[in-house]
């Protein structure tokens, strides 16, 4: 439900509503594992949306950039 008014408040996409769904697992989401769920789009793609997740305040982010996860901003 939460997530529903997120996504209408800051008119998400699906891709980044899914990133919030997967960031909520115990393992978080790395950028691997978010061009798996969506593997028609590029990285670059997926990596500008996690961006702005971030820039919501919605992500937060810890480790290097080869070993980068993501997590729910709570």
């Amino acid at each position: 439900m939460k997530l529903d008014i997120l996504t209408i408040q800051h008119n998400l996409s699906k891709r980044e509503k899914e990133a919030i769904e997967q960031a909520l697992d115990q393992k978080g989401l790395s950028i691997k594992e978010f061009q798996l769920l969506f593997p028609e789009t590029s990285k670059r793609t997926l990596q500008r949306e996690l961006k702005h997740l971030l820039e919501l305040g919605l992500l937060k982010v810890e480790g290097a950039t080869n070993d980068r996860r993501y997590w729910v901003n709570l």
